[in-house]
């Protein structure tokens, strides 16, 4: 997951290294099992640019890569080639050295923090850069064996001219969306997850996902807390190509992640409000009574053992399986999905009468915001009628 390197971004940014120029710092390199295939990918990158072809760069890049200056220009694949061929000076004077600082990698993106340092011996113009450091966030994406840079955005740059002209700028928090993808879209799934739990299930795989089909970015995530579970329901936000087909291919992507039926994509468009439907499966919560049955049952029995045979009712008949828990002060809640709720009672049943911590639970069949509505019942006592 990506959070940890948001974090390294802001400890960056807020340090007091981070008021001292580039030139003043000392950077070390990440331990990260990607960095030999990464600084390798580095080392090509530099060698193609010091080439000064199309080519070579090209060939590194995805067809949707975008480059962020620190001032906040964008500029893709061709507009940045260009400007790397156009460079009118000696590329065989120059020494340049790329540090990784941090990566973090998930579902075949890679996103890395990397400190570059350019020197060269040749004259320069007098607005050239003689030396040159600077610190960017860049997003690679493992696409058919290999790894491609697709996003590179400036943090940092620090130079000194021909001229000997000292500069030094860093790049401000921008809050406007991204010219590529302007819609802002908040997918809403009404189901009990926590927080890690949504990163994992949803937030990291949609983000490899809509970079890789370059469709757009992730922008975070969030909570609705409730009362009975403690989570109503959770949120993913992304910025999206505005258009009917991305929005199709987002939810299509949900769908494949086992979003439930009842989600909504939420979306603004001409100051216009729009929600539209989508998910795939159904749940079961079972909200086992704790507090309620005898005392040797608490001791002699086990949740995890509960789950574990519900599970594998489900999983025999591949209807679905165990999704996530929630532990309240008078009882816990089992929650369960699949592609059928009715099917995945009846599988189920067997299973919650058997098991003596089953009884006196309350079972809710297409649990959430399904259209259907919710169907409750309540497991009986052992030996009642």
């Amino acid at each position: 997951m990506f959070r940890a390197i948001g974090n390294v971004l802001k400890s960056f940014r807020g340090s007091s290294e981070s008021k001292r120029g580039l030139f003043d710092r000392s950077f070390t390199p990440s331990d990260h099992v990607l960095r030999p295939t990464l600084d390798a990918r580095y080392a090509q990158m530099r060698e193609a640019m010091a080439s000064g072809r199309r080519e070579p760069i090209a060939a590194l890049l995805t067809s949707h890569f975008v480059s962020i200056g620190v001032r906040g220009k964008e500029s893709n694949a061709d507009e940045m080639i260009d400007l790397v061929c156009s460079l009118d000076i000696d590329r065989g004077k120059r020494t340049a050295t790329t540090t990784l600082v941090n990566i973090e990698e998930s579902n075949g993106i890679a996103r890395v923090l990397q400190h570059y340092a350019m020197t060269t011996t040749a004259q320069v113009g007098p607005l050239m850069p003689k030396d040159l450091q600077t610190l960017s966030a860049d997003t690679w994406v493992f696409t058919d064996g290999i790894w491609l840079l697709t996003k590179t955005q400036t943090l940092e740059l620090e130079s000194i001219s021909g001229a000997g002209a000292h500069s030094y700028a860093k790049a401000k928090p921008s809050t406007k969306p991204p010219s590529r993808s302007p819609l802002f879209v908040t997918a809403r799934m009404w189901e009990y997850l926590e927080p890690i739990a949504r990163g994992i299930r949803y937030e990291d795989p949609l983000e490899a996902f809509i970079i890789r089909n370059g469709l757009g970015e992730l922008d975070g995530g969030g909570t609705q807390l409730g009362d009975r579970p403690k989570i109503e329901f959770v949120d993913v936000t992304f910025w999206l190509q505005d258009s009917e087909e991305a929005l199709a291919r987002a939810r299509e992507e949900f769908d494949r992640l086992g979003a439930p039926v009842g989600s909504e994509l939420r979306y603004e468009r001409g100051n216009h409000n729009f929600t539209e439907p989508f998910g795939s499966t159904e749940c079961i919560a079972v909200f086992l009574d704790g507090v309620s049955l005898p005392r040797d049952v608490y001791k002699n029995e086990d949740v995890n053992k509960v789950v574990a045979h519900l599970n594998e009712a489900l999983r025999s008949g591949d209807l679905g399986g165990f999704r996530s828990h929630w532990r309240g002060p008078k009882e816990t809640a089992l929650f369960f999905n699949g592609r059928n709720a009715d099917a995945m009672r009846d599988a189920m049943l067997l299973v919650l009468t058997a098991e003596p911590l089953c009884q006196n639970a309350e079972v809710i069949v297409r649990f959430g915001r399904h259209p259907l509505g919710p169907e409750p019942f309540r497991m009986p006592l052992h030996g009642s009628p």
